[in-house]
């Protein structure tokens, strides 16, 4: 039986980029608590070594606060809407 709280198994699990979640990044505007999700999350996403993607991102604005803090991918209508795969 293997523990999953042996590291190697740990980073098996987390995969290579970690998602904040799109209610955390919608509406920032108005919230400042949202934006502490979105810092810590993207905190804890580094500090494992994995990439971090914001969802949602619907504004420039948006998206300069993310650059600030250091999310490394977004997603969202600002970028364009959402289509089947080719």
């Amino acid at each position: 039986m293997q523990s999953i709280f042996r590291p190697a198994s740990r980073r098996e699990m987390l995969g290579e980029h970690s998602g904040v979640d799109g209610s955390f990044v919608h509406d920032t505007e108005t919230g400042r608590s949202d934006w502490t999700f979105v810092e810590v999350i993207d905190d804890i996403a580094h500090r494992l070594r994995i990439k971090s993607v914001a969802e949602f991102v619907e504004q420039k604005a948006t998206l300069a606060k993310l650059r600030a803090i250091g999310v490394d991918y977004a997603q969202g209508y600002l970028f364009g809407r959402p289509g089947p795969l080719p």
